[in-house]
């Protein structure tokens, strides 16, 4: 799939059509939040701790993020299959 087919700052394109991105999802904003509040928080933690748990917890504050954007692009793909 060409980077003119799916754009995550702008609008999702799909054979011509267009979805709102991820960004305008609520639960989108909200792990933005969450994202800032863990790198936040695991900047307190201890030198011992930055291949550990601090890398831990800011790897599965991403994923949140990133899986909601895999499941709105897969719900894209759907809805134009679908049509």
């Amino acid at each position: 799939m060409s980077s003119e087919q799916l754009t995550i700052d702008g609008d999702c394109k799909y054979e011509g059509k267009k979805s709102k991105t991820p960004r305008n999802l609520v639960a989108w904003q909200k792990t933005e939040d969450l994202v800032k509040a863990i790198y936040k928080l695991t900047q307190k933690f201890p030198d011992s701790e930055h291949y550990g748990l601090n890398a831990q917890m800011r790897g599965e504050a991403l994923s949140v993020p990133s899986n909601i954007a895999e499941g709105a692009y897969c719900s894209l793909i759907n809805e134009t299959s679908i049509s």
